[in-house]
This record gives C-alpha cells, structure tokens and sequence, in this order.
C-alpha cells in the first residue's frame, strides 16, 4: 500500500512540475512599443509596457514598432504614448492604460 502511495504521489509531482514549467516558459505578450509620434493626445497611439518576473525581450527590430514577451510572469502594466513637441521634439506622455 505504502508502494502504491508513493508512486501516485511522485506522479503526481512530475505532473505538477512539468504544468508549472509549461506555464512559466511558455512566451506571453506583454506589452508593445512603436515608433509613431502624433500630434494632439487624441490621435496618439498608445503604447504599454510590463513589468515581467522572468525573461522579458522585444520582438525584434521592425519598422514602426512590435511586441514585448516575457518568460515568466507578466506584472503591472504602464501605458504612454509620444506627441510631438517643437522644443524637445517627441514627449513621452504617460496615460492611463
């Protein structure tokens, strides 16, 4: 019976541990960036960025923006945008997501 008992209970555990690394490893989105810049707050794209408790990387470089991944655990969550600006030329505004 005790035999029994710890096979079921080791199964389980493999079962747990490779659902948890399944979710954890698995990429998610997380946030995006650009590279628009527009003139008045209303026709502004919005862009957001994570936090991430893993790996976080881009998407790549492409032309006008991508996304954010994260291996891991996707966080707490800034939005902003870019308008332009004729002294400073692009200003990072901070909006609520």
């Amino acid at each position: 019976m005790k035999k029994k008992m710890n096979k079921i209970i080791i199964i389980l555990g493999i079962f747990i541990l490779s659902l948890s690394l399944i979710v954890f490893l698995y990429p998610k989105k997380c946030g995006n960036y650009g590279t628009a810049v527009a003139r008045n707050l209303e026709e502004a794209p919005k862009y957001r960025d994570c936090e991430c408790f893993g790996i976080k990387f881009s998407s790549g470089i492409s032309i006008g923006g991508g996304y954010y991944y994260c291996y891991g655990i996707c966080g707490r969550c800034k939005c902003y945008t870019y308008i332009a600006d004729e002294k400073v030329g692009a200003k990072r505004i901070d909006i609520p997501c």
